[in-house]
């Protein structure tokens, strides 16, 4: 009695760019002749695996191609439409062992954005100069066709422009810097001129409020302020009666 050997499903890679759609089939020296396409339906068949799948959209059975390597064999078939496919089986068969190959994945809806953008006037070198920002107006490609463009702006130089507007810069720099020396040599004069407030000599003669020697007599202190005190209550009673 045989034991028949149940085959299994090979995994598969796949990913598309415009017309054309590759895909992976992932076993280790497969060859071209294990596979059969006719009547867009794949079949795979050997000792060991067994894949039958209908591809979701009609292919060209006249431009089919094969590569082989090691680990895998890539086949790239050709759509009879430019329509996107969502899956590369009918009815989304295998799903888990058809994987979109998302490293190569075209995008083209992406790409007629970026065609749209590139086909702004200008947007190109607007987008190839950012980096940096050399020169602002003067580093962009393409600007000096948009400032052409623009009425009344013919013959403008932007590098020239540029130039002269960093001239003028440094010019009012020096201004500003000969206007602040100017200030300074007004109020150093005017210091010259000022009339001595107070003379040194006249300290001399000022009297000593405070003499350093006297010593402060607490008892007497005391006694003024008992004094104080006392008048204070007479007073208070005086203005009681």
């Amino acid at each position: 009695m045989s034991l028949t050997l149940e085959k299994r499903i090979p995994t598969i890679k796949w990913h598309q760019i415009h017309n054309n759609v590759y895909f992976n089939i992932n076993v280790q020296n497969l060859t071209k002749e294990s596979i059969n396409i006719s009547n867009n339906k794949f079949t795979l068949n050997n000792d060991i695996y067994n894949m039958e799948f209908e591809f979701i959209e009609e292919i060209n059975h006249e431009n089919i191609e094969f590569k082989e390597t090691y680990n895998f064999l890539t086949i790239i078939i050709e759509k009879m439409n430019n329509d996107q496919w969502k899956h590369l089986a009918k009815y989304n068969l295998y799903k888990n062992n058809i994987k979109v190959d998302w490293d190569h994945w075209y995008d083209e809806d992406a790409e007629e954005e970026n065609d749209e953008m590139g086909g702004m006037p200008g947007m190109e070198g607007m987008m190839g100069g950012m980096p940096g920002m050399e020169g602002m107006m003067g580093g962009m490609p393409g600007m000096e066709g948009m400032m052409g463009g623009m009425p009344g702006m013919e013959g403008l130089n932007m590098d020239e422009m540029m130039a002269n507007k960093d001239d003028e810069d440094d010019e009012d720099d020096e201004d500003d810097e000969d206007d602040e020396d100017d200030e300074d040599d007004e109020l150093n004069d005017d210091d010259e001129d000022m009339p001595d407030l107070i003379d040194d000599e006249d300290d001399d003669d000022m009297p000593d409020l405070i003499d350093d020697d006297q010593e402060f007599d607490y008892e007497e202190a005391a006694q003024l302020q008992g004094e104080l005190e006392e008048y204070y209550e007479e007073l208070e009673e005086e203005n009681n009666k």
